[in-house]
């Protein structure tokens, strides 16, 4: 499985790939929405599956996509729904590992993406094992 993963925490980022890698999964790390805007564009076709975090500099987003992103709080969401879930083909994986869930599902007021959260993995930070668990899976 090829798996993009999205972490300005490098520490996180490279135990994520670590993990992954030991998995058998081939792995593209991004540290910053701007190198992920780039490898997704090139691999969209190829990849199976999106990790992404939450909390991220804004860096590579529009400035009224800056503007929805509760100071950088959600701007891995705010990257998911406009440069992925907007696709109307779109059928790769997307987890979202992130110490701010909650604070998520509260922002959500729209129906739209209300929707399109239900269809991605939401995996709070302090549950790596489950993310362990979802590999051995396949996810």
């Amino acid at each position: 499985m090829k798996i993009l993963v999205l972490d300005d925490t490098l520490y996180t980022l490279h135990n994520i790939a670590r993990l992954l890698e030991n998995n058998g999964h081939e792995v593209i790390i991004c540290s910053s929405i701007f190198s992920m805007n780039e490898q997704y564009l090139l691999n969209k076709h190829n990849i199976d599956c999106l990790i992404v975090d939450l909390e991220l500099n804004p860096f590579g987003l529009s400035e009224t996509e800056i503007s929805e992103t509760n100071n950088g709080l959600l701007a891995g969401w705010i990257w998911l729904k406009n440069y992925v879930l907007n696709e109307e083909s779109y059928e790769v994986k997307c987890i979202i590992f992130s110490a701010y869930i909650d604070e998520l599902k509260k922002s959500l007021t729209d129906s739209k993406e209300i929707s399109l959260l239900n269809n991605i993995v939401l995996i709070s930070k302090g549950e790596f094992d489950v993310v362990e668990s979802l590999l051995s899976s396949n996810i």
